[in-house]
């Protein structure tokens, strides 16, 4: 049998409320309060709370306008409400062991710890995932269905990567299939096959993700678009991509090394084709730059110095 304490069948600014269900349920505490209504039913071991309301438990916390619990099915539920002249509050908002999670309605089931999130957005690394349903599948795998990913923060994203198919590994990657990437919401290009994008912290190999802006003279540019590889711990190489819709192309590389304190250096190589107005002829451009410094010994060391670049490329 659940354990109710301090809890009458409607109860007007209810907080700081502990309930402790059976092993059928939710095995452990759980705080909950709401500022409107809170109803509980002994028979169908069903909860209701209205108005601010807010649940925590363990590692995890729930808030939203109106949040039913099912202690028999162990299944949590909670949407959003309107308010009397029609203003949506109260937006579901899932915190996940610090993940935070932002949606239009959400179920979770407490015994399998599985959930589905409508409409739903959250935050990972430098970025924004959404998508149209998040299904959490395991404790650190998600799947989502009809999403995109950016790093644009403003309300309506200027850009973004879309995908029908989507599956995060929480800490490590990203699968997509297949990769669309859209600039306000028209498609610029695609790649028809699946790609894992690592979204781990600190030093990984995986896809650049570009920026772009609007030129007067060369049109849409997409600066950086390209991949990282860390080869190993004493080199790593980057190739990149800048797009000019009227002006061209232009590829870098640039490739790093090092071994503590012996040697350092970078080689860097830059071709493209480019032009700066619509009536200009394209032009080949290049640029060539090694840096290195090899330490022989206390008092001897060797400072190699070059940069070779066709007649126009700094433009």
């Amino acid at each position: 049998m659940s354990k109710v304490s301090t809890l009458n069948n409607k109860d007007k600014d209810s907080s700081n409320t502990e309930l402790k269900t059976s092993p059928s349920g939710i095995d452990r505490i759980v705080n909950f309060s709401a500022k409107n209504i809170v109803e509980f039913n002994p028979k169908t071991k069903r909860m209701i709370l209205k108005g601010d309301a807010k649940v925590d438990f363990k590692n995890q916390s729930l808030e939203a306008e109106i949040i039913e619990i099912d202690f028999d099915k162990s299944i949590l539920y909670a949407k959003f409400d309107r308010d009397s002249v029609g203003n949506i509050v109260g937006f579901p908002k899932f915190n996940d062991e610090g993940e935070e999670f932002y949606g239009e309605e959400l179920t979770y089931n407490f015994k399998q710890k599985k959930g589905t999130l409508k409409s739903g957005e959250t935050k990972m690394g430098e970025g924004f995932y959404y998508g149209e349903y998040i299904n959490r599948v395991s404790n650190n795998e998600y799947c989502v269905k009809n999403g995109y990913y950016t790093t644009c923060d403003a309300a309506e994203p200027h850009y973004h990567f879309g995908s029908s198919k989507i599956k995060m590994l929480v800490g490590d990657k990203i699968f997509v299939d297949p990769l669309v990437f859209y600039v306000e919401d028209i498609p610029i290009f695609a790649i028809p096959f699946g790609l894992f994008l690592p979204i781990k912290r600190g030093r990984a190999s995986g896809l650049i993700v570009p920026s772009f802006y609007f030129s007067k003279s060369r049109g849409v540019v997409f600066e950086n678009l390209g991949f990282y590889l860390a080869a190993s711990d004493y080199w790593d190489t980057k190739i990149t991509t800048d797009l000019y819709s009227k002006g061209g192309f232009l590829i870098n590389t640039d490739t790093r090394w090092a071994l503590k304190n012996i040697f350092d250096g970078n080689l860097q190589f830059s071709y493209g084709r480019t032009r700066f107005s619509l009536n200009d002829e394209f032009t080949k451009e290049w640029r060539l730059v090694l840096n290195h410094n090899h330490i022989f010994n206390p008092f001897e060391n060797a400072n190699i110095n070059l940069n070779f670049a066709s007649q126009d490329f700094n433009r």
